[in-house]
């Protein structure tokens, strides 16, 4: 209750919250299997692009043992050095990870234990 005027009144006016309470319960029953989906389909594409960019990075830094500098400026300022990761990455790292990520996004694939390569 909130005083206005020398009266007490109501935080909302009558009904208000009963209304919106029953609008939210009808958009979450209303809602489908789709909306899960395209969450999942999204955020897997994300993460991909960033696995993607981060082994590229560490095969800069590890395999060809190149400093900060070279590592994050490839496309713009390394043009050679960014051909021989690109090709290292291409031919054996990004196999492998693809595999792995087929195996993880298939059926059953959720429940099953990935072998650690460490």
């Amino acid at each position: 209750m909130r005083r206005v005027g020398g009266l007490d009144k109501p935080a909302f006016p009558p009904g208000l919250v009963k209304r919106t309470t029953e609008r939210i319960v009808r958009v979450f029953k209303s809602i489908t299997i789709e909306p899960a989906m395209f969450l999942i389909a999204f955020s897997s594409n994300m993460d991909d692009v960033a696995n993607s960019q981060m082994i590229i990075y560490k095969s800069c830094k590890l395999d060809f043992h190149y400093n900060e500098t070279v590592c994050e400026n490839l496309v713009t300022d390394y043009k050679e050095e960014n051909k021989q990761v690109q090709e290292e990455v291409s031919s054996n790292q990004k196999v492998h990870y693809k595999g792995l990520t087929a195996l993880k996004n298939s059926p059953g694939g959720s429940i099953c234990s990935l072998p650690n390569d460490g």
